[in-house]
C-alpha cells in the first residue's frame, strides 16, 4: 500500500507543478512587478515554467508505464525537477540593487513539489503482477 501511496502523491505532486508554473513566484516592489514561471515580463529570467510542465507531463507518463525502465527514467526526471528548481529559487530570490523580491507561494511550491515527485520517484510502485518470483 505505501508504493500505491506514493505513486499517487508523486502524480498529484506532477499536476501540481504544472499549476505552480502560472502561480505568482516573487513580487518586485520599486518596480510593482509580479512574476511567475510563464510570465516574466521584460526581465531577463525567461521562461523557466517550461521546463517545469514538460517534465510534469514526462513524469505523469512515466508514472502509469509499470515498467522498470519508466520508473528509473522517473528517477532521472525527478533529480533533474529538484536541481531547475533550486536554480530557479537563486535566480529569482537573489537581491539586486539594493531590492529584494517578495517571495510568492508558486517559487515555494516549486521547490516542495520536486522533491515530492523525487522521493515518489524512489519508491516507485510496481503493481505485483509484473514482479518475477
Amino acid at each position: 500500500m505505501k508504493g500505491k501511496l506514493f505513486h499517487y502523491l508523486g502524480m498529484a505532486a506532477a499536476v501540481l507543478m504544472i499549476v505552480s508554473a502560472y502561480l505568482p513566484w516573487i513580487y518586485i516592489a520599486p518596480i510593482q512587478a509580479t512574476y511567475s514561471g510563464m510570465d516574466t515580463g521584460t526581465s531577463n529570467f525567461g521562461a523557466p515554467g517550461i521546463l517545469n510542465i514538460g517534465l510534469g507531463i514526462l513524469f505523469l507518463i512515466f508514472s502509469l508505464i509499470p515498467r522498470i525502465w519508466a520508473k528509473r527514467t522517473n528517477l532521472f526526471i525527478g533529480a533533474a525537477m529538484v536541481a531547475w528548481n533550486i536554480r530557479n529559487y537563486f535566480i529569482f530570490a537573489h537581491c539586486e540593487m539594493g531590492y529584494c523580491p517578495e517571495k510568492k507561494i508558486g517559487l515555494y511550491l516549486t521547490l516542495i513539489l520536486g522533491l515530492l515527485m523525487l522521493v515518489a520517484a524512489m519508491l516507485p510502485y510496481v503493481p505485483p503482477s509484473r514482479i518475477k518470483r
